[in-house]
């Protein structure tokens, strides 16, 4: 088994060197650092985390929690990417990473991340402010991601789904599509409640209202989409286009206006919002709004990083621009 004696013999430098650079704490040259770094990969070094702990007071764990309802989370399509990204990040900085999915938004996912002596956490989607609470009785730092609500005295990091939204009306109006319907996700959820928001601004702003018979809410899922597309289009006043407010009830919309016989954008357009992988790969493909998934998981790492060192990472509220993706269904 290597050891930082190897290391340093090896680099042709002392323990305490070879120690700074692996553990990140102190300074030294940027050539010894990077030399200290190549000779740990070429010994293929493997850190002792259980040393380190003794060290370092710290487990070396980073703990995420994720509301997970509808399905395996790590094949969901939005939360997958963010998973994804914080996990690579994670394992770069030599840490490692436990994941648990709360389908019932209670504390037990919580107490069993404290049980393992995690230094920080990640928290995704749906996690209620008593859960919250857990950790800062703790001193355990942690950072939101698409929280549903925005807990005061902490750092988070969500899309700006209300800007995201507004351009996507102002998308379709500039289409010349005037008889919009709308299906949300729950309006409890932050994302969605500041989508609808956005997307009745911007309609408004140009003298345009969403009829009530045009406007569904519902579960967030593909059959969503599916029942209400199917309610829409068999209306005497059909909309000319429909805006579901995630990719995946606009996905269940195009299968139910596909088996009806009809055809998008030409009868009904169709856009969604999240540009989940799915949305390039439909027919049509998907006219929808970009969310930068992996640079939420990204940077959700680089702030708890930050507050596990003491750093100011300075703000705490961190809202990533939104996209419109223009594609063939509008």
């Amino acid at each position: 088994m290597v050891t930082i004696i190897d290391i340093a013999k090896a680099a042709g430098v002392s323990k305490s060197t070879v120690s700074r650079v692996l553990s990140g704490n102190g300074s030294c040259k940027k050539e010894t650092k990077e030399k200290v770094l190549k000779v740990a990969k070429e010994l293929n070094y493997k850190p002792n985390r259980l040393a380190r702990a003794m060290v370092t007071k710290k487990s070396g764990i980073i703990g995420v929690i994720i509301y997970r309802k509808h399905m395996p989370i790590i094949a969901h399509p939005f939360y997958g990417p963010i998973l994804d990204a914080i996990v690579t990040e994670t394992k770069k900085a030599g840490y490692s990473i436990l994941i648990l999915a709360d389908d019932e938004v209670t504390g037990e996912a919580s107490i069993e991340l404290l049980e393992h002596q995690i230094d920080g956490a990640i928290l995704l989607s749906r996690v209620p402010e008593q859960l919250i609470t857990i950790f800062q009785e703790q001193n355990i730092p942690f950072v939101l991601v698409n929280n549903t609500n925005m807990v005061k005295n902490s750092n988070y990091i969500v899309n700006d789904d209300y800007l995201g939204a507004y351009d996507a009306a102002m998308h379709l109006l500039s289409k010349h599509y005037t008889k919009i319907a709308y299906i949300s996700g729950p309006l409890e959820h932050r994302s969605y409640r500041l989508r609808w928001e956005g997307f009745q601004a911007a309609l408004s702003a140009k003298g345009y209202e969403i009829k009530h018979y045009h406007r569904a809410i519902g579960d967030s899922k593909m059959e969503t989409g599916m029942e209400y597309a199917y309610k829409f289009m068999q209306l005497e006043e059909r909309p000319d286009a429909i805006f579901a407010s995630n990719d995946m009830m606009a996905i269940g919309a195009m299968q139910t206006i596909h088996f009806m016989g009809m055809k998008i954008p030409d009868d009904v357009a169709l856009m969604g919002f999240d540009d989940i992988e799915f949305a390039k790969l439909t027919f049509p493909a998907l006219t929808t709004v970009r969310v930068d998934k992996k640079k939420m998981g990204g940077l959700a790492v680089s702030k708890l990083f930050a507050l596990l060192n003491g750093e100011d990472f300075g703000m705490k509220k961190t809202i990533l621009p939104s996209e419109v993706i223009v594609r063939k269904s509008t």
